[in-house]
């Protein structure tokens, strides 16, 4: 059984960093964390599902990005929220220069 301290923690469910030129975010869905990396531009480079949800967030985040080639030490935390803003701008951006075409 948790402790009153484990239960009283909020197990946080999205995360994001930066990575020398490029983004990081993960967050927990049903299936396990579900991840995407963007380019400098905020536009979807690659993704998917890391099914363990017996790890924490932040131990998924550390083991996807060392798999893929990533150095920690590069890594650096950001806003989520405010990452999700940008994809979000740079996706509507792309839809606009798309229908223009």
């Amino acid at each position: 059984m948790d402790t009153i301290h484990e239960m009283n923690v909020e197990r946080e469910e999205e995360l994001a960093y930066n990575i020398g030129e490029k983004y990081f975010a993960i967050q927990t869905s049903e299936e396990g964390y579900d991840y995407t990396f963007y380019d400098d531009d905020y536009l979807d480079l690659d993704g998917g599902i890391y099914e363990n949800l017996d790890i924490s967030i932040t131990e998924a985040a550390k083991k996807i990005l060392v798999d893929e080639g990533y150095s920690l030490e590069k890594a650096q935390k950001i806003d989520y929220e405010e990452l999700m803003e940008h994809v979000d701008t740079a996706a509507d951006e792309e839809m606009e220069w798309i229908a223009e075409m």
